[in-house]
């Protein structure tokens, strides 16, 4: 791609940003700024300049990010090596690579938080401690809260007076057992391991820095200290790192981010180029006017002046109501008033809230109105109850030593393995140091399970193996192979109500779209390990669909990044 076409409508300063080549470099984007097209024509240029792609790595916030750069910088360039995506999915591939330094194997699971906390429950069962004084919701959360800080089992106090931290420290090493043991990592775990492998292995941290010669790294205010670590890590022998962020944008302090590291980033490159991003392209001026009024009571950081470049807007509104029932009224009116006598369209409309719990009366009053709406950060697709079961045979599959995903499936549906009969297992298991699923092979050649027992783990064991034969080729066999020997949507939809729900098997049929996208664009042998990780790092604004003309409900967070014509703020 030629200069000209690389710089093409591109404003003073995002030129500056793009052509610069070696040195690292702090972008301040301002919100609306074209942060994106700048970070997206930057690569192009650097590969204009004959830096190879491979070499090129780029860091992103959010999965629809990470996608959404791709699409812009295949439009410049075409087909191209560069690595984008999101932090964790850089750290799973990282430990699918150097796992085995710290005893993982590359097949991995990675536990989403329900899948985290029967783990959690299962080490405080091997821990011996009573919660008394914490809930397993506290333990889940200070443990995160450590491990966000790369506090390790290895690097905590010995001894304490206090009841909580002794609690803790005794079930955190516990944790990490169980997890080990069932081949698995929690979310946390993927930024931790890789940022503590980084600082202890000095060979590793070498080849990365060498493979990775130049980094771009998106919201660099929203990074935590693990995060930090890793990029510091591979920017020290060719230091070509690009942060792009916002201090002002910073809100995620609340799980660990730390905006002390986009302050701090000319203390960390001394000889660091900054470029400020101001001039906005989204928001009317008088928007950025009642922003910009507010964010200058901020102490921490880094002064910029918003220039809008659009004609003069709306002035905002203040609605001040009795309650909140009459707000939601009020504000499915105002949209339903909008659609009918203006023209607009569902899909114009977001509504912001602080927390998820505060969407309920929303939905009422849409629905009253008819107004379709989609939910975001509510109950996620891959947490309903049949996705997680399918996904825990293939699960089971790919990670023979996942107990967690065992203990899910083994008697879904029901084959006469009941409570008793799993203790057993789980008895053998412990006893051997086996893993639950060689362990109930042993229970039945040894003749150890009632014969009802015995029956339906003889079931489940030629089932397993009947898949496990099918699991180097499409996943969508597995999963029809599956649900016929199953009938498992007959299974559940009784199990549920005896009222017909078609939302069961449209579920399942979603799922196993899916399932055939990755069929269609991947090689055999990586599938099914490719499918479970993209399913494991979803976020909730993954099923946003730009397209849908629905009013969009989310919260404040989840909103991160995306454009909307017109906003509701609530509460």
């Amino acid at each position: 791609m030629r200069k000209d076409e690389i710089l093409e409508g591109l404003n003073e300063q995002q030129r500056e940003a793009v052509l610069h080549i070696e040195g690292p470099m702090l972008t301040l984007a301002g919100p609306g700024s074209g942060k994106t097209r700048v970070v997206t024509h930057r690569i192009a240029n650097l590969i204009s300049e004959g830096v190879s792609p491979f070499s090129i790595l780029a860091l992103t916030f959010t999965n629809k990010a990470g996608d959404e750069m791709r699409r812009r910088l295949h439009k410049l360039v075409g087909e191209n090596g560069v690595w984008m995506g999101t932090f964790h999915g850089y750290c799973s591939r990282f430990l699918r690579r150097y796992g085995s330094y710290i005893g993982l194997q590359p097949n991995f699971s990675i536990y989403d938080p329900s899948d985290a906390k029967r783990a959690m429950e299962e080490a405080v069962k091997l821990a011996g401690v009573s919660l008394s004084h914490l809930s397993l919701d506290q333990v889940i959360r200070e443990i995160s809260s450590w491990k966000n800080r790369l506090v390790t089992p290895d690097s905590l106090p010995t001894e304490t007076t206090d009841h909580n931290t002794h609690v803790l420290s005794r079930i955190y090493p516990a944790y990490q057992k169980v997890l080990l043991r069932c081949g698995a990592v929690d979310f946390d775990d993927l930024l931790m391991h890789t940022a503590v492998m980084l600082r202890t292995h000095t060979e590793i941290r070498s080849q990365l820095d060498s493979s990775h010669r130049f980094v771009l790294v998106d919201e660099y205010q929203d990074t935590n200290l693990a995060q930090y670590v890793i990029v510091r890590a591979i920017s020290v022998d060719y230091p070509n790192i690009n942060a792009t962020g916002d201090p002002d944008q910073s809100i995620y302090g609340w799980r660990g981010a730390n905006i002390g590291n986009i302050l701090n980033f000319e203390r960390d490159y001394g000889n660091a180029k900054i470029v400020r991003l101001e001039q906005n392209y989204r928001s009317s001026p008088q928007i950025l006017s009642a922003a910009d009024s507010l964010i200058q009571h901020n102490s921490r950081r880094k002064a910029k002046t918003l220039i809008p470049t659009r004609e003069s807007g709306n002035p905002i509104r203040l609605c001040i109501y009795p309650t909140d029932r009459e707000e939601a009224s009020h504000i499915a009116d105002q949209i339903a008033k909008q659609i009918l006598e203006e023209g607009k369209r569902a899909s114009d409309f977001a509504i912001l809230y602080r927390t998820n719990a505060q969407s309920r009366l929303l939905e009422l009053a849409l629905m009253s109105r008819r107004i379709g709406y989609q939910l975001i950060g509510g109950f996620r697709f891959y947490q309903r109850q049949e996705i997680k079961d399918l996904l825990g045979y293939l699960t089971l599959i790919q990670n023979p030593t996942d107990d967690v995903a065992f203990m899910r499936i083994v008697n879904t549906p029901i084959r006469g393995l009941g409570d008793k009969a799993l203790e057993k297992v789980r008895d053998l298991a412990n006893q051997r140091g086996l893993a639950m699923l060689v362990a109930l092979r042993f229970a039945v050649t040894g003749k150890l399970l009632s014969p009802k027992a015995t029956k339906g783990a003889v079931e489940f064991l030629k089932l397993y193996d009947e898949l496990s034969e099918l699991s180097s080729g499409p996943i969508v066999d597995i999963l029809k192979h599956l649900l016929a020997k199953t009938d498992y949507a007959n299974y559940l939809q009784q199990r549920k109500s005896d009222a017909p729900d078609n939302s069961v098997q449209e579920n399942i049929n979603e799922l196993l779209a899916d399932a055939n996208q990755v069929d269609l664009t991947q090689e055999d042998g990586s599938k099914l390990e490719l499918f479970l990780e993209q399913v494991s790092l979803v976020s909730d604004t993954d099923s946003w669909e730009a397209t849908s003309d629905r009013v969009t409900l989310m919260t404040l967070h989840a909103c991160k990044g995306l454009e909307f014509p017109r906003v509701v703020l609530l509460g």
